[in-house]
């Protein structure tokens, strides 16, 4: 809870829109919000909701095919989120997003020993990068 208290402080608020777009030219006054939203907001607490809740009831009912469908689930929840898309755009952001669900959640479950750790910081890592390429763009 002390994490989203941090990230919603209204210092913060400017920056907490799901796109990276928000920080287009921001530059360093960016950065902390930056780690913040990627590292806790996005990269733990999605991977705690995803491959550690709904991963694991999936595969402990579905098998290996679990991982596959929280992916799906994954990928069209960012979907839903982006709002208003193109075809094309929405085509891409549910496929990227659905391989990296299934990646993180396949690692998580067959290399992780059912951690969600390294996932969180790979997935906070991936956001970080693209918000720090539209920070400084």
């Amino acid at each position: 809870m002390a994490c989203l208290g941090v990230t919603h402080l209204p210092f913060f608020t400017q920056f907490t829109q799901p796109s990276a777009s928000v920080y287009t030219g921001l530059g360093m006054p960016a950065m902390l919000p930056i780690m913040i939203i990627s590292f806790i907001q996005t990269g733990f607490f999605e991977e705690f909701l995803f491959r550690g809740f709904i991963s694991k009831r999936l595969v402990r009912q579905f098998g290996d095919f679990g991982i596959l469908l929280q992916a799906i689930l994954f990928g069209s929840l960012h979907v839903l989120l982006a709002g208003n898309l193109t075809l094309l755009s929405g085509t891409i952001i549910f496929t990227t997003t659905t391989a990296g669900g299934f990646l993180l959640g396949y690692l998580a479950e067959k290399s992780f020993q059912g951690s969600i750790l390294p996932g969180a910081f790979m997935h906070g890592l991936g956001n970080f990068i693209i918000n720090l390429i539209q920070a400084f763009s």
